[in-house]
């Protein structure tokens, strides 16, 4: 299920799959074909560098991906596979998916998934971690809210900050 996503991009950007095709993905094979597979979860912010630091040195190990974007940033995933498509990369080894976040917590549950890098908000790590170990799939978590990039001169005083030097205000 896509959500928040106009209905005119959506005609245009046909999902990889749908809640109701329920995550029929050639990636997700159960014969052994590639090492494992893993899906990784990215979130709005730093779209393509917090997907591609687990994306690609899972596909240069011989895993297969599915990537699941925000669904703030669904042409990212989208890009990746273009990528991919362009250099080479064997049909069904990388995809990306569009869900909620029912669906995705629905996806970690599948039990051809080996493994869930996740990063994202605190909110909804606790989710994914429990769909994850509640059948032992690996799984490594980076929750947000603890390294920002942008503080504004409106913040509170930072001068007890041993990084406060590192901090640059900025002006909106």
């Amino acid at each position: 299920m896509v959500h928040d996503l106009p209905s005119e991009y959506l005609r245009a950007h046909p999902p990889v799959a749908s809640a109701r095709a329920r995550f029929c993905v050639p990636a997700l094979a159960s014969d052994g074909s590639s090492a494992a597979n893993l899906v990784v979860v990215a979130p709005w912010n730093y779209p393509y560098l917090t997907a591609v630091n687990a994306v690609l040195p899972a596909l240069i190990a011989g895993n297969a991906v599915v990537l699941k974007h925000s669904h703030q940033t669904p042409l990212c995933a989208e890009r990746f596979r273009e990528a991919f498509v362009n250099a080479g990369v064997p049909a069904g080894v990388f995809q990306y998916l569009h869900l909620s976040h029912a669906d995705t917590v629905g996806l970690i549950n599948d039990g051809r998934v080996a493994s869930v890098c996740f990063a994202g908000s605190g909110l909804s790590g606790p989710a994914v971690i429990a769909a994850a170990t509640s059948r032992f799939a690996n799984s490594g978590l980076e929750l947000g809210g603890k390294d920002p990039a942008y503080v504004l001169k409106s913040a509170s005083d930072l001068s007890s900050d041993p990084h406060a030097e590192r901090f640059v205000p900025i002006s909106v």
